[in-house]
């Protein structure tokens, strides 16, 4: 796995408390918000529309530990 296909969470202590991985067929861009966990993601061809956009924002929701999809990004 490389850097774009993971996030390590650390605690204060310095010891690795979990890994959140980017959604299902999507590797990670770039962050977006500071006072959420926002990202874009790159998809492969397969998930681009029909103008051949491949680049979403997410939402990552801590209760369910799941991406929410917000838009298309720019």
């Amino acid at each position: 796995m490389n850097k774009k296909e993971k996030i390590l969470i650390y605690g204060r202590n310095g010891i690795c408390n979990g890994i959140i991985k980017p959604p299902f067929g999507f590797i990670f861009s770039r962050f977006c918000n500071a006072k959420k966990l926002e990202t874009v993601c790159q998809g492969s061809i397969q998930q681009a529309d029909n103008y051949g956009r491949v680049d979403y924002r997410f939402e990552y929701d801590f209760l369910t530990n799941s991406w929410n999809k917000k838009s298309l990004a720019y």
